[in-house]
């Protein structure tokens, strides 16, 4: 779809003047009656000119809106620097007065031209909003629809409330939008455009119950010089490779279920949190290494799980990165599942994640049943009232409970204490000797590196996958247990605090070299591996920050664990629902003990695995040394890259041929900013037509605070105080424990489910959080003067 021609020349002058010249043609939308006057003509005759104002608007109310020179200019717009009053009654002279007297005074400067427009409210709105007709951070071919149902005409410029945002691809297939809403924007938008050409457009909007649609404002998007001239162009070659993609990943495949997929990037192993949207093709490799390509689906079917063929888990869009769901759910399966019953589930469980986008980052919560909790029956005749037949239903829960009863076998034959014997095993392996560099030659190093990652593949991530998927299934039978009023919310709270992660070591660790009783290289020798992106090569680890110990409020880090017990009635009732459940493996001590040994071991495993990985990016750093390659230039490569050269001559010099791949990597992930994805693909409808669906935060705790933010990058290591404030990180990665030395306030995490890391830290301390905001609810919070955080009653707003 191509954008109309331009059929008029309009001059962009102040937000009066376009106006002015747009009411002159033939618009369809229609431009609410206004008027406009400078301060000189207001220095001169006021009194005249409320009068005028009084018999224009002679019913209703008004804005009294900013419109001044230097405003909406091409290089610089203002936009909300100036004052607007809204509802102002022309009939009332004194408000009125005043009303505009408020405007000119935000003005910096009382330049005799600036205006003031005065233009009649629209009322009985439906839907307000803004469209820009580009991304005003890069240029990318977007319409950006930001819109506000509250019925105000401000919702979204004064940046309050709830909004929705649309991307649509400029070049759009119609078929792919079916919103009359959206659809009724895009023409506005188009129309506009063809009357300005192809300048970059702010078009601000309501559309009232009717049916009709407003204008009323345009302006030119003052960030377009800025761009990159070959943007658009490059948005429009990457688009059909990866609709072409998307088509046959989506078709069905040999030995999965499913008719169709989704992608997403925060189910599952959530490579969002891990390595970012975007990652660095060193990141995105390593985390295949050890996880996506098939660590994740062989340590699943050693539990129980269905036994997969081999499948990548994660695949990149476009250079963004996201799970393929139908292999997840397959994965979620118990072995011997029938063929028709599998079918159904996993088709049954992609469409109620597709209909409900927010469950996103809860799928093993909401959407999949891999585990027989307490509330199986419940949530399966909720969710899943037709899809399986009574016999198929019970065939299904059998299935569930066999491998219930065999995931909480915590004798050394169940699939978690060997897991975690693995773990220890590769501990043991981790000497000074086994994590230093023998030698400086490249090939060497290489070699090196690769022993470190099979070493952490087999002895860190397949047994971590392991422990980590216990934990969710810890997790899901706790949460049944208080849904069914076995426990109550309160007391499994106190229980997920009546231990210590391995994390809350290091808070204690910390606190003894702040006090002076724990020599500082101790406390690297134990903990200096970690680092803010664990697979970012880019990202400092601890032992490379002279920060760490600044500013330290430890006691606000260190968690005191207190005893705790199950009450007689709680065991009784913990007792009823399993052996009503029929998992007879465990008692109610024998669940609580399974759980604290999952919740422990998860962070333990990825604390042991991520020193492997640690030690592998260091010697990466210096084998590129040694061909002149720093880290930025060696997050370019793959681990591919570096591996090949232990057993492949060149045939040019290696430098060079090196430096070629990492151009072109660059080149790669340039495009990959500029192309947009929603964190939710359903199908090739979402590459033209890109919803930022509204991600529901996981609250921790029930504490409430209000506190100025502050945003902390993986290599941010500048950062000032932290102490009383809420932080906002987008990754919810261990790397970033140190915060919680700082005495912060409050924590906020771009992505991150309900079981990452920081959800389990911050249940630990109890300290109130908000885990995987979503972008947009995100960006918005961490540029708020003062951010208002209640996790009691699940809201979170910018204040």
């Amino acid at each position: 779809m191509k954008t109309p021609q331009c059929t008029t020349s309009i001059k962009f002058g102040s937000k009066a003047d376009t106006l002015s010249q747009l009411q002159g043609t033939s618009l369809s939308p229609k431009i609410p009656s206004f008027l406009y006057f400078s301060l000189q003509e207001w220095q001169q005759d006021a009194h005249v000119l409320l009068q005028k104002a009084a018999r224009r608007f002679d019913v209703g109310a008004v804005a009294v809106r900013s419109s001044a020179v230097c405003e909406d200019g091409g290089s610089n717009s203002h936009a909300g620097a100036f004052m607007s009053v809204l509802d102002v009654d022309p009939a009332n002279e004194q408000r009125f007065r005043e009303a505009v007297k408020a405007v000119f005074a935000s003005y910096p400067e009382k330049n005799p031209d600036d205006q003031v427009l005065v233009q009649k409210m629209v009322t009985d709105i439906d839907v307000s909003g803004v469209i820009m007709t580009r991304c005003v951070d890069d240029g990318s071919p977007y319409y950006v629809l930001n819109y506000d149902e509250s019925g105000r005409s401000d919702g979204v410029t004064s940046g309050s409330g709830i909004h929705k945002t649309v991307l649509v691809y400029r070049d759009y297939r119609p078929e792919y939008c079916d919103s009359e809403r959206v659809r009724g924007m895009l023409d506005l938008a188009r129309e506009v455009e063809a009357l300005c050409g192809s300048i970059p457009l702010d078009i601000e909007f309501a559309l009232d119950k009717r049916g009709l649609m407003h204008l009323l404002q345009v302006r030119r998007i003052s960030t377009a010089g800025g761009w990159h001239p070959d943007t658009e162009h490059r948005v429009k070659r990457i688009i059909p490779y990866t609709e072409r993609f998307v088509s046959q990943l989506t078709a069905p495949r040999y030995g999965l279920f499913g008719t169709y997929t989704i992608f997403g990037n925060m189910p599952d192993w959530n490579p969002a949190e891990l390595i970012g949207v975007i990652p660095s093709p060193l990141a995105a490799s390593l985390f295949r290494w050890l996880i996506s390509s098939h660590a994740w689906s062989h340590a699943r079917a050693r539990m129980g799980y269905r036994r997969l063929p081999r499948t990548e888990l994660m695949v990149l869009l476009g250079g963004r990165t996201f799970i393929d769901v139908r292999a997840s759910f397959n994965s979620f399966l118990p072995q011997k599942v029938p063929a028709e019953i599998g079918e159904k589930l996993v088709n049954a469980w992609l469409d109620r994640l597709a209909y409900n986008p927010s469950l996103h980052d809860k799928v093993e919560f909401e959407v999949a049943h891999t585990v027989l909790d307490f509330s199986f029956d419940e949530n399966f005749n909720q969710r899943y009232t037709d899809v399986l037949n009574s016999d198929e239903k019970k065939a299904f829960k059998e299935l569930l409970c066999t491998f219930t009863n065999k995931a909480l076998d915590i004798s050394d034959k169940g699939s978690l204490p060997r897991a975690l014997k693995n773990v220890d095993d590769l501990a043991s392996l981790q000497t000074s000797e086994y994590l230093s560099f023998v030698s400086q030659s490249p090939v060497a190093l290489a070699g090196y590196t690769q022993n470190l990652l099979e070493d952490c593949l087999q002895y860190g991530t397949i047994p971590f996958t392991i422990i980590a998927r216990h934990g969710f299934i810890a997790e899901t039978l706790l949460r049944s247990a208080v849904s069914r009023g076995a426990l109550t919310q309160e007391r499994l709270t106190m229980f997920k605090s009546s231990f210590r992660t391995v994390m809350g070591d290091l808070a204690s660790d910390t606190k003894a070299v702040c006090q002076g009783k724990m020599p500082e290289r101790d406390f690297q020798n134990k903990y200096g591996h970690l680092r803010p992106g664990t697979f970012d090569i880019m990202s400092p680890c601890y032992k490379d920050r002279q920060d760490l110990f600044d500013n330290c409020q430890i006691d606000s880090a260190v968690h005191s664990p207190e005893p705790f017990e199950l009450t007689h009635d709680e065991q009784n009732n913990i007792n009823s629902l399993l052996q009503e459940a029929g998992i007879n493996t465990v008692d109610a001590q024998g669940l609580f003990a399974y759980s604290m040994k999952a919740i422990q071991g998860r962070e333990y495993g990825k604390f042991i695995f991520t020193r492997n990985l640690s030690a592998a990016l260091e010697a990466i750093a210096v084998w590129g040394g040694g061909y002149g390659l720093g880290r930025e230039d060696l997050s370019h490569l793959t681990i591919q890259d570096i591996i090949d050269t232990c057993h492949s001559s060149t045939r040019g010099e290696t430098t060079t041929l090196l430096m070629h791949k990492v151009d072109q990597a660059r080149i790669e992930q340039s495009l990959a900013r500029v192309f947009k994805l929603s964190y939710l693909v359903r199908g090739v409808r979402d590459i033209h037509v890109v919803p930022i669906h509204r991600s529901e935060p996981n609250y921790i705790s029930n504490k409430q605070v209000e506190r100025p933010p502050v945003f902390l990058k993986a290599a941010t290591t500048n950062y000032g105080t932290l102490n009383d404030y809420i932080v906002c990180i987008e990754n919810a990665d261990p790397g970033f424990d140190w915060i919680f030395t700082k005495g912060i306030a409050g924590l906020i995490t771009k992505y991150g489910g309900a079981n990452s890391h920081m959800a389990i830290r911050c249940a630990e301390l109890q300290l109130p959080a908000a885990i995987g905001c979503g972008e947009e609810m995100f960006e918005r919070l961490r540029r708020a003067r003062k951010i208002s955080l209640d996790c009691g009653s699940k809201t979170i707003r910018s204040i």
